[in-house]
């Protein structure tokens, strides 16, 4: 199976908000994102869930400096293609 857009898992830390009353702990969220390299700049890259050709769809731009971990995932064709 071949794919214009690597497939990757990324581990990056967000920010983590509240509006209701709790213990401060200053714990920012530790995020997981599996998808699409879509864009990529020196800066930030772009995964999508879904793309076409020319446009993609649920997609999130992550700043590289928030990104811990990054791997390329492989795909297997299968025997429903």
């Amino acid at each position: 199976m071949d794919t214009a857009f690597p497939v990757v898992f990324v581990k990056w830390i967000d920010a983590a908000s509240s509006a209701g009353w709790h213990e401060a702990d200053a714990v920012p969220a530790e995020c997981d994102t599996i998808g699409f390299i879509v864009a990529a700049t020196d800066d930030a890259i772009e995964v999508a869930a879904v793309v076409s050709e020319d446009t993609c769809n649920a997609s999130i731009v992550i700043p590289r400096g928030m990104i811990t971990f990054i791997t390329t995932i492989t795909l297997r064709s299968s025997d429903a293609e």
